[in-house]
């Protein structure tokens, strides 16, 4: 990655993340988790690296 492709990200965080707050006030993408957990043990990850 190159300083100005961090820059570019970075510099595209704030409206990302409110896209991201509102999608999530709409939408809840963890309604399914607790099925999905009662079946076996599991883990969440959540990553997030610019490029």
């Amino acid at each position: 990655m190159s300083a100005e492709l961090l820059t570019a990200d970075l510099a595209g965080k704030p409206d990302a993340l409110t896209a991201l707050a509102d999608r999530l006030a709409r939408n809840d993408p963890y309604r399914a988790l607790p099925a999905l957990l009662d079946d076996e043990p599991a883990g969440i990850l959540l990553l997030g690296v610019g490029g």
